[in-house]
Order: structure tokens, then C-alpha cells, then sequence
């Protein structure tokens, strides 16, 4: 599936890499991207550990700005920029994504956050600003509400799942809703 022609104009930078997929099958990638990919998810509890250190730490998140929602981060890797301080405090988690070649290229289009979204909320569709790059979502700590906690990426739906990576093109525009509703 591609963006419409309307929507790949809107990019700051749009390059013709063939077919484009909002949600990529692990199969259309690298093999060295693959195991990356399992390397992350051999590493969950690493992961959580780290993960959970960061909420002790509520001064070094942020607001996302871009955003009328209510969405955290906790910035590891910002615009091709290591943050010290985040990286102290998730050292462990710093060491493995320095070990994963094919996941990190300097780039200034380059980010690792955790990112943390509260019960019943949502972050409106939106989009990358370039197709040269692909997304990784790993889930941490998710509900297990698959009806309300999604991701819809193009016309793509997928549920993240604990210690799992998902693929994404974010040049497709695409939305998150966290779960947990009310009634």
C-alpha cells in the first residue's frame, strides 16, 4: 500500500523506495535487522528493569509539545543526540541499543524514546516528516485491552504485545489509542 500522492507531497522528504507498507512484515527486512529485532526481544526483562527506573526519574520526562494529548517521553536518543541523563539512569538498555548496528544510523531523523501514555488516552493521527526511515514499537507494559489499546497505522490496525517489536513506516499517517474506556 502507498500514501496518496497528496500526502507523500506533505513530507519533508520523499524518496522512491518501491513498494511502501504502513505495518512491514519481519520477512521483507534485513536479516541483520531481524535478529536486532530478536535481540530487543530477548531482553525484556532488561527492558522493564530499565523501563521502571525512568519512572523514578519524573524530571527528565517530557510533555510531547506537538501534541494536544497527553503523551510522555523519556528521550534516549532525540534528533540524533544522545541524552546524558536519560542514559545514566537506563545504562543497561543504552549498552544493548549500542550493540544493534542495523537499528541505529546516525541520522538526525534518528529517536529512541520511551514513550508513556495514560489509560484512555489517544494520540491523534499524525505522521513522520520523511519515508527514509522505518519506526520500532516494542511494547513494555500493555494492557491487555487489544479492543481499545491500538495503533492504527494507514488503514492497518495492530496491538502491541509485552516485550514484542512492530515495524512501521511512519510516513503513513497513523494514530494511538491507549485503552481502558469507560462506559
Amino acid at each position: 500500500m502507498r500514501a496518496s500522492v497528496s500526502e507523500q507531497e506533505e513530507l519533508f522528504l520523499n524518496m522512491d523506495l518501491g513498494e511502501a507498507s504502513p505495518i512491514w512484515d519481519r520477512a521483507r527486512l534485513s536479516t541483520d535487522i531481524r535478529e536486532d529485532l530478536a535481540e530487543l526481544e530477548d531482553n525484556y526483562d532488561m527492558i522493564l528493569d530499565n523501563c521502571q527506573k525512568a519512572l523514578n526519574c519524573a524530571y527528565l520526562w517530557k510533555r510531547n509539545e506537538e501534541l494536544t494529548s497527553t503523551w510522555f517521553v523519556f528521550p534516549l536518543i532525540n534528533q540524533g543526540v544522545w541524552q546524558e541523563a536519560q542514559c545514566r539512569v537506563c545504562s543497561d538498555l543504552v549498552k544493548l541499543l549500542h550493540k544493534l548496528d542495523s537499528l541505529l544510523v546516525d541520522c538526525v531523523f534518528g529517536n529512541v524514546f520511551i514513550s508513556m501514555l495514560p489509560a484512555n488516552a489517544s494520540i491523534s493521527e499524525h505522521r513522520g516528516m520523511t519515508n527514509v526511515r522505518l519506526r520500532c514499537h516494542y511494547g513494555v507494559e500493555v494492557p491487555k485491552d487489544t479492543e481499545n489499546c491500538f495503533m492504527m497505522v494507514g488503514d492497518e490496525k495492530f496491538n502491541w504485545e509485552d516485550g514484542r517489536c512492530v515495524v512501521i513506516d511512519d510516513s503513513f499517517k497513523y494514530r494511538i489509542t491507549s485503552g481502558v474506556t469507560t462506559q
